[in-house]
Formats: structure tokens, sequence, C-alpha cells
């Protein structure tokens, strides 16, 4: 087996040492970097007709970044060296010895991943407040650093977001909607106070849809900041093959944490065991 190490030169010491050990540690590895130059989609085509595989060392946007080009052909390896590494943690390779020994033995297994359009998703897909957040908290956070750039987010989004209104469509259910935020998870998450959990498996076949519904703005500001569970009438969940999301204005959405331009109609649907990828 023979591997392409893909890295961020610009994340951090942390990816930039896990990429070099791979490189030490695989045989017959071959760096390459994303910069902004760089063609990812073509050094993937050249690394798939090799045989290679693709070893995405980063976070879930970087994993998210090379699994788009994967998709019904080639093998996707993790090395996880993010801030939350979820995917990495779903798979059960958060940890880098079990990771690089997972790379070791070969052993590969098919998942599923979400179609967003020609895009593809691990993870979930998110809009409303949390893109919101994101995007709010990334003007800040190079100047005054990542959590009270996100505190500082957090009041300004809380304070002046407005509501998703539109309809929304699960499998030809379709309903009327109001709503704080949509959520739609490649494959199901486990419940938790103040946010998705992991997932046991990524081969179900199914969406996980969520939406957080309109309710007092003081309340949405307590939960969110006191991290306190939704109370059911609140927030409602079903899973799904497909979901169909028109809104009445364009709004940001974000794919696998990375925030996207803003639309007004999002078709989402579930595509089983299309990634193959490296597991433990």
């Amino acid at each position: 087996m023979s591997f392409l190490i893909v890295s961020n030169p610009e994340a951090g010491s942390a990816e930039d040492g896990l990429a070099h050990r791979a490189l030490d540690l695989l045989p017959d590895a071959e760096p390459f970097a994303l910069e902004p130059a760089a063609d990812l989609g073509a050094a993937v085509d050249a690394a798939v007709a090799e045989g290679r595989v693709l070893v995405a060392v980063g976070g879930d946007g970087t994993i998210s970044a090379v699994a788009q080009h994967l998709v019904g052909r080639g093998t996707l390896g993790v090395l996880p060296a993010g801030t939350r590494n979820h995917f990495a943690r779903d798979l059960e390779v958060a940890d880098e010895e079990t990771a690089i020994a997972a790379l070791k033995e070969g052993r590969t297994s098919m998942i599923d991943v979400g179609g967003l359009g020609d895009r593809h998703f691990i993870n979930n897909v998110a809009v409303g407040l949390y893109p919101e957040l994101v995007e709010e908290r990334e003007r800040d956070e190079d100047r005054i650093g990542r959590w009270p750039a996100m505190i500082r987010a957090a009041s300004r989004v809380l304070r002046e977001s407005e509501p998703l209104v539109g309809t929304i469509e699960a499998d030809g259910d379709a309903r009327r909607m109001g709503a704080w935020m949509v959520f739609v998870g490649n494959n199901r998450f486990a419940l938790r106070t103040g946010g998705p959990g992991r997932r046991e498996r990524l081969d179900e076949g199914v969406l996980d849809l969520r939406l957080l519904l309109v309710g007092t703005r003081a309340r949405l500001a307590y939960r969110v900041l006191r991290g306190r569970a939704w109370a059911s009438k609140r927030f409602l969940r079903k899973e799904a093959e497909r979901v169909r999301v028109r809104l009445a204005a364009k709004r940001a959405i974000a794919l696998d944490g990375e925030v996207q331009d803003p639309v007004r109609s999002i078709d989402i649907e579930i595509v089983p065991r299309a990634l193959r990828i490296v597991v433990p």
C-alpha cells in the first residue's frame, strides 16, 4: 500500500509534525501541501491512478476537502490534527497512534456521505445560528483569540440574528418552518446537552435532521450561553433520506464546519456507502 500525505502547511506545528511522522513511518509515502496555488483535484487524480491512499492530516475541514475528490473512487485515510476532530473520533482514529497503526494495517470499509448539490459532507450541514456564529467569530479571532471572539460572536448573533423562515421537506413530508437553526447530519448523532454527540455508525444510510424552533430570543440566549438541553417542544428530530429547505431570504450555510456562500434552496441526500476509508 502506498500513500499521498495531504496537509496544510499553515495549520500549525502539530499538523506539520504529524505529516512528517507519517512520511517517515508509512511505506512509499509522498507529501502534498494544501497551498493556495496547489491543485488538489489533479493531485488526487494522479494518486488514485497510482493506487495510493489519500491521507488527510488535519481537522474536519481538511478531511472534508480531500473526501470531496474521493466519493465513488479511491481510498481515504485520516490522521487527526484539528481542534475537535469530530470525524476521526467517530471513526475511532482520534488517537494519533491508533490512526497510524490503522494506515499500516490497511483495513478498509465503505461509509456513507451526505450529498449537497455537487458537494459532499462527512459530518453535517447547518444553516442559521451556527454558520453565523462561525462567521462572526472568524472576524475577530486573529486579533483577540478564539474563545474571546466566540463569546463576542455569540452575544452579537443572539442579539441580531433573524429566524429562518420558509419550508422544510423530509422524504416528501413538507412543512412550513420557523427555526433558529437547521442541522442535517450524515448518519445519526447521539443526543447530548448543547449539541450533537457521537455517531455509533457511519453506514446506516440516513440523514439526522434536527430543528431548533423559534421561541423567545431571551430563552434562546439563556440555553445557548448556559449549555442547557433544549425543551422537546422547541427541538425536533427526524430521520430521512432526503431533505429540502426553501428559505424566504438567502442565509449562509456551514458544510463540515466551513461557511459557504448564502443560499435560499438546500437539497440534501444521503449517499450510502460511497466513500472507502481506512479503519482500525
